[in-house]
């Protein structure tokens, strides 16, 4: 029973130093990397979900090895957050998404198609124009 006992000790805790089970990046390397890629200042906008499940929403105005300060987007307030408390960051993306951009072109296309007819009509009818 002794040997048992020592033998699945000893399994476990090999297990445990060859990192088994570590799928990816640790969440605070995910977290320092989107951080440091943003940089910082008022264009540097994020979106902040903490391991006690509380979402922030804001820009980044610092940044340091283990923590970064957000300044809230409704409330103006500054927080400082630990890279270890972070379980998910996104880049808010600011501007036209696609559809926006496909609206756009195709409202840009019709109105040159529009343009074209009433130009070639004024060229046919003069007095029409």
């Amino acid at each position: 029973m002794i040997k048992q006992l020592a033998t699945l000790l000893i399994a476990v805790a090999l297990l445990n130093l060859t990192g088994f089970g570590q799928v990816g990046p640790d969440r605070s390397e995910t977290a320092r990397g989107v951080v440091s890629e943003l940089g910082t200042g008022p264009k540097a906008k994020v979106e902040i979900k903490l391991v006690d499940s509380t979402k922030l929403k804001g820009h980044v105005t610092d940044s340091g090895k283990d923590s970064f300060t957000v300044v809230e987007e409704k409330t103006g307030t500054q927080r400082v957050i630990l890279f270890t408390n972070v379980a998910q960051i996104k880049k808010r993306h600011l501007g036209f998404g696609t559809g926006a951009w496909i609206a756009i072109a195709a409202t840009a296309a019709a109105a040159a198609v529009l343009i074209g007819f009433i130009s070639a009509r004024c060229r046919n009818e003069p007095g029409s124009c």
